[in-house]
């Protein structure tokens, strides 16, 4: 039960992930600071001490997310895990870059920097991140669709879901390449946030058994042998020695 309860809890974090980015995105528009350089350079302290905050308890929720993810990924691909590998590579790249991030938009508040304030708006809202978005998510519904029979209808219907997706973010990062839409990016971030959305309440009613130990076969003990007494076997009787030549007779 213990472990159970700990798989849950793991597969939670995607709920700490989407409610810290979706705040922070709340913040922003409250405050008309959509950009993360504007955050950096305009916000208030309070204002840019709690969403650089809540943009790193994210990205620790994220790390978190993705092993988890992954783990599942492995049981059920099994063999070399090579997209557990991929998805646990590209969960932990977004969360670095989130983490990076947080560092330049200090390094912009501190020198009240416009050239860091704009590195920092294109490391959050720049295609950068769509590309391992794109794996993460791919990843995922490759294997849903190779065991799609091992899943619940909503889990064949998040993978299913998933692979389009996973082109679309290719797709909008080319796109964002030659135009920057901020459509794209928002439409970008949202539809992330709703797959780890749907992923994490997934992972919370289905993993619980992912750390489970497998319980032991009962092994059957042999019944106990019966000693049976069998009768000694007789000695041989002893030979009768040789006489010597010392010992002969003597003729009469």
């Amino acid at each position: 039960m213990r472990e159970s309860l700990y798989a849950r809890l793991a597969a939670a974090t995607g709920l700490v992930f989407v409610a810290s980015i979706a705040t922070v995105a709340i913040i922003g528009q409250a405050k008309d600071l959509k950009l993360a350089g504007d955050l950096a350079l305009r916000g208030g302290n309070e204002v840019f001490g709690w969403t650089t905050l809540l943009t790193g308890v994210g990205a620790i929720a994220l790390f978190w997310f993705a092993s988890t993810f992954a783990a599942r990924i492995r049981r059920l691909e099994g063999g070399s895990g090579r997209l557990a590998t991929t998805v646990a590579v590209s969960g932990a790249f977004i969360a670095g870059t989130l983490a990076l991030g947080i560092s330049v938009a200090y390094a912009a508040r501190s020198a009240n920097s416009v050239g860091l304030g704009a590195l920092t708006t294109a490391i959050y809202a720049g295609p950068g991140l769509f590309f391992p978005a794109a794996v993460f998510v791919g990843a995922g519904s490759i294997v849903g669709l190779r065991h799609r029979e091992e899943l619940p209808i909503y889990g064949r219907v998040l993978a299913m879901l998933s692979a389009p997706l996973a082109l679309a973010y290719i797709g909008g990062a080319g796109l964002m390449l030659f135009k920057n839409y901020a459509w794209i990016n928002d439409t970008g971030y949202i539809t992330f946030l709703a797959f780890s959305l749907a992923l994490s309440v997934i992972g919370i009613m289905r993993w619980g058994e992912m750390d489970m130990r497998p319980a032991e076969p009962e092994v059957e003990e042999p019944p106990a042998e019966v000693v049976q007494h069998q009768p000694r076997a007789r000695r041989p009787a002893a030979a009768p020695a040789h006489r010597t030549a010392g010992t002969r007779r003597r003729a009469v």
